[in-house]
């Protein structure tokens, strides 16, 4: 085999540059366009509002959550540790929205900076995901919100769905090493995370929601939503 076709396959940097907004973001055809979209309607569902809120969302890739939230924030802060993904995100200079470098694993802000934070499908690539979900914790405020859309990987669910869908529209654009490229990125499984959060949200307002079916299972859905209330004062 051809030593070029070695290295690029599986390899996370040619997905995201040349395949992530085709296969599961905002230029998806078919019924991934409608996937893609799915977690981030459920995630906003609980917020009919943001009046007054400052948000900031944790490894937004190419913004696509943006256009699901209620816009009556005060400030919107867009963040990456990707500079080439968070280049993707077009930001009018005026704008309440901001975009900046950030690593969702060390946030370089004070305490209770934040009303709200929001990270979709971020937990499941993380290194240290339970450091992460501390910092997440630490700078939002007392009766402050973190919003968190997480795979359910290795679901058998998602991976018949990545079968039949994804994984074909990848092969099609050429893509090779699909389930290389999900064995690296996706370091983290659903189950661990899942008591990871429960842990560090043990004295907050923690609500799991599992879909699209009716099982209270990871491993018989596709997508887990979680929110928390964030209480501080005890």
């Amino acid at each position: 085999m051809n030593e070029t076709r070695l290295v690029n396959k599986g390899s996370q940097p040619n997905y995201y540059e040349s395949l992530y907004s085709k296969v599961v973001g905002k230029n998806a055809t078919g019924i991934l366009s409608l996937f893609w979209k799915y977690p981030h309607i459920l995630l906003e569902k609980p917020f009919k509002s943001n009046y007054g809120y400052k948000i900031i969302e944790v490894g937004a890739g190419q913004g696509e959550h943006i256009d699901f939230v209620v816009q009556n924030y005060s400030e919107y802060l867009v963040t990456d540790k990707n500079i080439n993904q968070l280049s993707k995100v077009s930001v009018n200079k005026s704008s309440r929205i901001k975009k900046k470098l950030v690593d969702a694993e060390s946030i370089k802000y004070e305490d209770n900076s934040f009303d709200r934070l929001i990270s979709t499908c971020l937990l499941s690539h993380l290194s240290n995901p339970e450091k992460a979900i501390m910092e997440w914790r630490r700078v939002v405020r007392h009766d402050g919100y973190i919003s968190i859309y997480l795979s359910t990987d290795p679901s058998i669910v998602l991976r018949i769905f990545r079968e039949f869908t994804t994984k074909r529209k990848a092969k099609r654009l050429g893509f090779s090493g699909y389930d290389l490229f999900i064995a690296r990125e996706h370091k983290n499984s659903a189950q661990s995370l899942i008591e990871i959060l429960k842990f560090i949200f043990r004295n907050d307002s923690l609500k799991i929601k599992y879909r699209p079916f009716a099982f209270k299972s990871w491993y018989l859905n596709l997508v887990c939503i979680i929110q928390v209330k964030v209480i501080k004062n005890q």
